[in-house]
């Protein structure tokens, strides 16, 4: 009798010892405009039940009263969600979209850490955030929870090296299958988007940030990301891998428009 309650009692504090699975999902581009950049979000799975949460910082409400005023000025709000990761993944499971997890070798108490600071993260009254294409999205939302749980090792890691890509190369490869949003990219961006971006900016990127973990060690020497799995399979184009020729998308505007001027000259009276 003594050697069962013995038994029952190191399985009750192993359960309660036990640490979540941490991963991070990377979802690669779609088809729409607003697909373009991918996505990304983080994976929790609960050491007692097996269930697995998408804490997914993508999400916005187009019916509140002031999204369109504040779409217009360059501050739309978005929060970060927390559900069933099979319901997270029906939409790109539709869309085509592959999907891959890096699962996270975190230690227990880090893991446990950061699983509690995304459920405290996600409750209502914390879940929204001003959104920035560049500088605060779903992907640099992800990088710096890593990073707060691991103590700024992920930062340190990645701050001093760089790839030579910049803010304007990489939304204009992302962007490339659509001309029109390229184009939009490449006009509207200033002199400051061509700086060189540190790998830890360029990780705003999903897909750059799922490339610098793989790279990523932890203190004691060994990778940060344990294993790979693919989820769901890609079955789009897929991401561009090089920034595309200017000059000849360029001279076609060029002429586009000279022609329309020329067309409007030839209509108006003289």
């Amino acid at each position: 009798m003594q050697a069962g309650l013995l038994v029952v009692l190191a399985l009750l504090v192993g359960t309660t010892m036990a640490a979540p699975r941490i991963g991070v999902a990377t979802m690669q581009p779609g088809e729409i405009f607003w697909e373009r950049f991918g996505h990304n979000a983080l994976v929790v799975v609960d050491p007692a039940s097996g269930e697995a949460t998408s804490y997914n910082y993508g999400f916005f409400d187009p019916t509140e009263p002031d999204f369109a005023s504040r779409f217009i000025r360059g501050e739309p709000r978005y929060r970060l969600a927390a559900l069933p990761f099979e319901q997270d993944m029906a939409i790109y499971r539709d869309e085509g979209r592959g999907v891959d997890i890096q699962w996270l070798d975190l230690d227990p108490d880090v893991a446990r850490e950061l699983a509690d600071s995304l459920a405290v993260n996600a409750l209502p009254e914390n879940a929204h955030y001003g959104y920035d294409y560049f500088l605060d999205n779903c992907s640099t939302r992800v990088r710096d929870a890593i990073d707060g749980a691991l103590g700024g090792a992920l930062r340190r890691q990645m701050e001093g090296r760089s790839q030579g890509s910049t803010y304007r190369t990489e939304a204009v490869r992302l962007a490339s299958p659509e001309p029109a949003m390229w184009l939009g990219f490449d006009i509207g961006l200033g002199p400051s988007a061509d700086r060189p971006l540190s790998r830890w900016a360029e990780a705003f990127v999903p897909m750059r940030l799922a490339a610098a973990l793989r790279e990523t060690r932890l203190p004691d020497g060994r990778p940060l990301v344990a294993s790979e799995q693919q989820i769901l399979p890609h079955r789009l184009a897929p991401e561009p891998q090089t920034v595309p020729a200017r000059w000849p998308r360029w001279a076609l505007a060029g002429l586009l428009v000279a022609a329309g001027l020329a067309w409007l000259g030839a209509r108006a009276p003289r």
